[in-house]
């Protein structure tokens, strides 16, 4: 059928210039967009209302020229797919305007008109999904109750079709109902019910603003119980089941000013507020801000590099937004091939650190700081440039692991985080996002986007089908309860011995919160449980590495070479000693920050396990260091000075087995391992478990690669 199909006649100079107007059309929408929906980041009720005026009445504008928003007609205007007359029937008549006639299909005035048309029915889409992220995931009740009511009086008039969430929590695994609120709750003065430092207090983040809640403004009413289910409201206030104090609350807003957005794995990472806060701090640092040799659109690309490693495509579909709206270079986004040179060489490193550290070498090092025989100078890296880039790597690799452990949805204006009702053709053909908004390198025709996806699947270890998530193939919960209560023995001994002031009854189970097992799944109460969902990996992920590296390194854990390769002894170089040092050297500061981070991640607890318990108070060290120092063993690291026969103590198989699937293996990672950890964990310590495998597995590969980077001259 190929053979048949027609072929552009367009020069390459007038495809250059169609490209180079399409571009500046689509720049042009989305600095009118971010100019319309900025206002709304401020703390002013009178400012909010003018901007919220102001945007439905360009959104309504665009209703009345635009034609088929969520249309997935438009990607094939320049694909041969096009053309087909099988392709062109399977789309609905009101699709997108009717293909063009053989005598002016390819001429330039047709495809200026084709373009401007479909340019406002992009501007439509993205005005849409910014419109329906907010009335979701706003901090501001003023804002989400309109746009909300906005969105309803759009689908109630049947105009064009309405986008709406395709997951109501930010976790595929946790209830909206264990999900903190946006809003404060009255009785928010006595809540401090999450883990943060024993001396903690309140931060910058609760004085910094000068903002209180309006005696006008609504609120959330406040639960007694998490267990109370308030996300079936459907004027968009309900925003989550479980109260917020007024320091968490703080924390939405001061983040919404800043980025205008409030994103899933936030939403998630506020069970801990006290690291969010550190960690908000270094992330911008590392990979947001201006400090640095590498220029931003580097770092973001480092950042997909190592997202997509780890076939995260929710954090390569964030970062891909940030690096076009960073004015990155579209085309890199192509694969890795497209991307400088000095980038493609730096590929090497980044396997090895995710997938097997312990192989590397200083010649590794060496190779890119010197650069290669006969390649240019400018293709050479920098001890600091190489440092700044490996902080980046690290991190990232680091909030893969949480993002793929605690099953973090796509977001709500990306692609896989809403559907559109009564368009059954994107259940084939699923619309892009807010992230390709800027992108117009990408536009595969079907039969190459199913085998990218095919192609996603198979490098990242999820089918390309359909996936059961929600797996009904939980352990024996007497099992679970037994190792849970053996654990609670060991850790209240090891309080004692410590002769805590803290008061530590024996164990017992609450009677008025009886063992269930752990028939919550974590998803929507109203989904069906048996649901086959498909897990987001939309894309060929495996095009930003490097093909041979891909195939020449395999993700391992140490204890299956350790008999070929000495461990990394923390005794002769380890973070506190070492690495803050040169991190600080090249990039002042910076160290400091990122040794509070690990610092606090490895602090924080609530003095609480498991199902909460009258009086009690458990000290969870022994197990926090046992997650700790498990996970770097995994890595090959070793610390001489800690006793590695708590591992026995604190962890047992199925816990270590966890432990080791989402440190070495997390795109493996799915409901069977979230609702089996071998331990009776409520959904808050489920994550704290992963953010301490997360961290370590940071530091860990931090220290690898400074290490080696010390030695060069």
């Amino acid at each position: 059928m190929e053979a048949d199909l027609p072929h552009s006649t367009l020069s390459p100079t007038l495809e250059e210039e169609l490209a180079r107007d399409t571009r500046a059309r689509q720049l042009q929408s989305f600095r009118l967009r971010i100019a319309l929906f900025k206002p709304l980041q401020t703390v002013s009720d009178e400012e909010r209302e003018v901007a919220l005026d102001r945007i439905i009445e360009v959104a309504q504008s665009y209703l009345h020229i635009a034609r088929a928003p969520f249309s997935p007609c438009r990607k094939f205007l320049f694909s041969p797919f096009y053309f087909s007359s099988e392709a062109r029937a399977t789309f609905d008549p009101a699709c997108s305007s009717p293909p063009l006639s053989p005598e002016d299909e390819f001429s330039v005035q047709a495809l200026e008109s084709k373009l401007e048309a479909d340019n406002a029915d992009d501007q439509l889409q993205h005005f849409l999904l910014t419109i329906l992220r907010l009335s979701k995931t706003c901090p501001f009740a003023d804002v989400r109750h309109t746009l909300s009511h906005f969105l309803q009086t759009v689908s109630e008039a049947s105009t064009v079709p309405v986008p709406r969430p395709a997951h109501h929590s930010p976790s595929y695994f946790i209830s909206l109902k264990d999900i903190f609120s946006l809003e404060s709750t009255p009785c928010d003065s006595a809540i401090m019910s999450y883990p943060r430092p024993s001396n903690f207090q309140r931060s910058s983040w609760s004085h910094e603003i000068s903002w209180t809640v309006s005696d006008t403004e609504p609120r959330e009413p406040c639960l007694v119980s998490p267990a109370t289910d308030t996300t079936t409201c459907d004027d968009g206030r309900t925003t989550g089941g479980r109260p917020t104090d007024d320091y968490i609350r703080q924390m939405f807003v001061r983040l919404f000013l800043e980025e205008g957005r409030i994103t899933n794995v936030f939403r998630v990472m506020a069970f801990f507020p006290t690291f969010y806060e550190i960690y908000h701090l270094t992330y911008t640092e590392i990979l947001k801000s201006s400090t640095g040799p590498l220029p931003p659109t580097w770092k973001i690309y480092l950042g997909i590099m190592a997202a997509a490693e780890h076939g995260c495509q929710y954090l390569v579909s964030l970062l891909k937004l940030e690096f076009l709206q960073a004015q990155g270079n579209a085309k890199w986004l192509k694969g890795i091939h497209h991307c400088p040179v000095k980038l493609q060489r730096i590929s090497l490193i980044l396997l090895k650190m995710a997938r097997q550290p312990w192989r590397l070498r200083l010649q590794d090092i060496v190779t890119l700081i010197g650069g290669m025989p006969g390649s240019p100078r400018q293709d050479a890296w920098s001890k600091g440039e190489l440092v700044q880039a490996i902080l980046v790597m690290a991190t990232v690799l680091g909030l893969s692991t949480f993002v793929l452990g605690c099953g973090i949805a796509p977001e709500v204006d990306m692609r896989g985080g809403y559907t559109v009702a009564g368009n059954s053709i994107l259940d084939v053909y699923p619309c892009e996002g807010i992230e390709r908004e800027l992108d117009q390198t990408l536009t595969l025709m079907v039969e190459e986007e199913q085998e990218a996806i095919r192609a996603a699947s198979s490098a990242t270890g999820w089918h390309d089908s359909s996936i059961l998530l929600f797996e009904d193939q939980d352990e024996n919960e007497d099992l679970v309860k037994k190792r849970g209560a053996d654990l609670i023995t060991k850790l209240q001994s090891y309080t004692s011995s410590l002769s805590s002031p803290k008061s530590c009854p024996n164990f017992t189970w609450k009677h008025d919160t009886p063992w269930t097992g752990f028939s919550d799944k974590g998803h929507d109460t109203d989904a069906n449980e048996n649901e086959p969902v498909r897990y987001p990996a939309y894309e060929d992920l495996s095009r930003f590495a490097d093909p041979v590296a891909d195939k020449d390194i395999q993700r391992q854990d140490f204890e299956q070479v350790k008999e070929q390769y000495d461990p990394f002894m923390l005794g002769v170089y380890c973070w506190e000693d070492h690495g803050c040092d040169i991190v600080n050297q090249f990039l002042p500061g910076v160290g400091d920050d990122l040794d509070d981070e690990f610092t606090e991640a490895l602090s924080i607890t609530d003095w609480s396990l498991f199902l909460h318990m009258t009086d009690a108070a458990i000290d969870t060290t022994p197990l926090r260091h046992a997650i700790w120092y498990y996970t770097q063993r995994l890595l090959g690291v070793i610390k001489e000075d800690y006793n590695y026969e708590d591992f026995a103590a604190y962890l047992n198989d199925r816990s270590k087995d966890y432990i080791k699937r989402a440190c070495c293996f997390p795109h493996q990672l799915g409901a069977f391992d979230w609702n089996n950890m071998g331990l009776p964990l409520r959904a808050e310590e489920k994550c704290h478990m992963i953010l301490l495998i997360a961290s370590a597995k940071k530091q860990a590969l931090i220290c690898y690669a400074l290490a080696l980077i010390e030695q060069v001259l």
